[in-house]
């Protein structure tokens, strides 16, 4: 998925569409608007709009309407693995004896 910045980016809306699902009419969704997503993870409009684009297609995240967005099962199954990287990475070395 190209370089540094946009995996780091594209991590970033996937979590953020996580953090913010809500049930609407019994799906999963993430009522943000790109701005507000934008704002959430710290990037312009048009980079969330260029990435997300770019998950969309790759089949990770779908559009369901309006400032409506869900994670497809890709997206889940590519969250949770972030979640226990990102717990590894968080945990402190352990010390040598």
């Amino acid at each position: 998925m190209g370089d540094k910045l946009f995996k780091s980016t594209a991590c970033d809306i996937l979590d953020c569409i996580k953090r913010n699902e809500i049930p609407v009419n019994g799906e999963l969704c993430c009522p943000l608007s790109q701005t507000d997503m934008a704002i959430n993870i710290g990037v312009s409009k048009v980079t969330l709009q260029k990435i997300s684009s770019k998950l969309k297609a790759e089949g990770y995240i779908v559009r369901l309407s309006h400032n409506k967005w869900a994670l497809t099962e890709k997206g889940e199954k590519t969250v949770a693995a972030l979640k226990k990287l990102w717990a590894i990475c968080e945990t402190p070395p352990k010390e040598e004896k």
